[in-house]
């Protein structure tokens, strides 16, 4: 069974990749959503895919993204792809020939030309419960509404947004203070092996269906509640909830003066401190600083925003590899970060938490 995967840059790619293999597949290729960049990021990214096709081996040996390592030192194809309404993109799957394509984050929806491409259907592999969940960030859905359980759904694809029949489920325990990594970590265990098992079933015509419940069916989007993926901070919120945004991977950014910052850390909650105005600088430590939120202080991590994910070669480098600030130009004790109102999110988040 020749197998294409699409994804947009997934942590989950290897799993995916390793599952295949043991589901007697032929990966034939990956193929990647091409960068929407543009100005400078677009022109450094077109300068490494010209150095990866001109000079594939002195590129892998340089390169440091451990998603091209794995695919070249495999052997394994990847194919950069254009949106999916894009007359090239059908072509491209067509001149594959893929049996099956396999879905793990690729973040568009297909139209029926693309789901009567591969002969066996198209599969993707979502991280929730479906029909909880639905949407392009279950993770940090699940995260932040404070869910106790989640898992990772096998389903098929149909025009609608992840509302395809379901293949299989497993589930497995978040933590009170789960992050994405670690919640990446429990879907990878199990991952693999789903996709091994529903590629045996698919091939042998013994895969059975079962259609999604809509009355029980949640959706969760950034973009939709926000307006945007990137969340300015509502420092008026509680400790606990802008915890969960940091801890869930959550892009956040917050201001002081004319300086825009990216919040990092997972917020670690100092319950001992009293609030002071939110916002406020309570102290700098090693760590980070500490910020009074509405309830009580957090603990968080300031870095420099990229401007398009692009810093000049000046900026200082954090041993994780982050772009950050001089020490001089953070936020002092007794300054006070900018607050953006946030949407009321309670109705949201209880609907996540009831499956309405």
């Amino acid at each position: 069974m020749r197998v294409l995967v699409l994804t947009s840059g997934s942590p989950f790619l290897k799993a995916v990749c390793e599952g295949v293999h043991a589901g007697g597949g032929e990966l034939i290729a990956v193929g990647f959503a091409r960068s929407r960049a543009r100005g400078v990021l677009r022109a450094r990214r077109g300068a490494g895919r010209l150095a990866r096709r001109v000079y594939p081996s002195l590129f892998s040996r340089l390169s440091r993204d451990p998603v091209h390592l794995y695919l070249h030192r495999r052997g394994i194809r990847g194919v950069a792809l254009p949106r999916v309404h894009h007359p090239r993109f059908v072509a491209t799957l067509t001149r594959l020939r893929p049996d099956l394509i396999l879905v793990s984050r690729f973040g568009e929806i297909f139209p029926s030309t693309v789901l009567d491409v591969p002969p066996l259907g198209v599969v993707n592999i979502h991280c929730s419960l479906l029909p909880r969940l639905r949407g392009p960030e279950p993770i940090a859905g699940a995260i932040i509404s404070g869910l106790s359980e989640s898992g990772v759904t096998v389903h098929f694809v149909d025009p609608g947004i992840d509302t395809g029949d379901l293949i299989s489920q497993r589930g497995f325990a978040l933590g009170t203070l789960e992050t994405l990594d670690t919640f990446c970590a429990k879907a990878r265990d199990i991952m693999g092996s789903m996709v091994a098992t529903a590629m045996r079933q698919i091939e042998s015509g013994t895969v059975h269906r079962t259609r999604q419940d809509p009355a029980l069916a949640s959706y969760f989007s950034l973009r939709r509640i926000f307006g945007t993926a990137r969340v300015a901070i509502d420092w008026t919120q509680s400790a606990d909830l802008i915890s969960a945004f940091l801890r869930a991977g959550v892009r956040c950014v917050t201001s002081y003066g004319t300086r825009s910052f990216q919040v990092r850390g997972t917020g670690v909650i100092r319950r001992d401190l009293a609030a002071a105005q939110p916002g406020a600088v309570i102290a700098s430590e090693e760590s980070g600083l500490l910020v009074s939120a509405g309830d009580c202080a957090l603990g968080v991590r300031l870095s420099r925003e990229p401007v398009q994910g692009w810093c000049s070669f000046g900026d200082e480098v954090e041993p994780q590899g982050h772009k950050c600030m001089h020490p001089r130009d953070l936020p002092v004790p007794g300054a006070r970060l900018d607050s953006v109102s946030w949407p009321a999110l309670g109705s949201i988040l209880d609907g996540l938490r009831h499956g309405l």
